[in-house]
């Protein structure tokens, strides 16, 4: 008998979904599509403007100056503070990234030969800045010339060569 019991129980559930209370929930159903709506077409004219904007002579001219107010000092200390980042460069960049050293007036390529002369000078400090960290500085300002938070700018690179030119003194 538990079967009819559950039985009733959706017939009652179906008698209490009127027509009334079903044309409300189409309305309210309506009501956020139009909301999406909106939300899509807002999202889609920031990402035009986005775009007109980025390729404005003008705002590369801002966005250059405030990159000149960064001092070499200023920029190369947080590579002076981070060795971590040479081994990073190694372990995560080296298989992701095109990568070209130049020691002793040979160029390298093949991962094993750069992997043997990091092991040789791994303090450079260039291991330490052929990684996507060199592209912070330029993302801060790009998010701060174009501050749409509802888009949630990021910086992926499709594709990056890094070319060390390596000197012992």
């Amino acid at each position: 008998m538990k079967s009819d019991y559950l039985e009733e129980e959706w017939e009652d559930w179906d008698e209490t979904n009127s027509l009334e209370e079903k044309s409300i929930r189409d309305e309210e159903s309506e009501s956020c599509d139009n909301i999406e709506d909106l939300n899509i077409n807002y999202i889609i004219t920031e990402i035009k403007d986005l775009l007109l904007n980025i390729t404005d002579s003008n705002i590369h001219s801002n966005m250059n100056k405030v990159l000149k107010k960064t001092s070499y000092n200023q920029f190369i200390k947080y590579y002076q503070l981070n060795p971590n980042l040479s081994n990073y460069t190694i372990q995560n960049e080296l298989h992701r990234l095109q990568f070209t050293v130049i020691y002793k007036q040979n160029h390298y390529q093949n991962k094993d030969d750069i992997i043997n002369i990091h092991k040789q000078i791994s303090n450079h400090i260039l291991w330490r800045m052929a990684n996507q960290s060199i592209f912070s500085e330029l993302l801060n300002i790009i998010q701060n010339t174009f501050p749409i938070m509802q888009l949630y700018l990021s910086l992926t690179s499709k594709f990056c060569s890094f070319y060390l030119g390596i000197k012992i003194s």
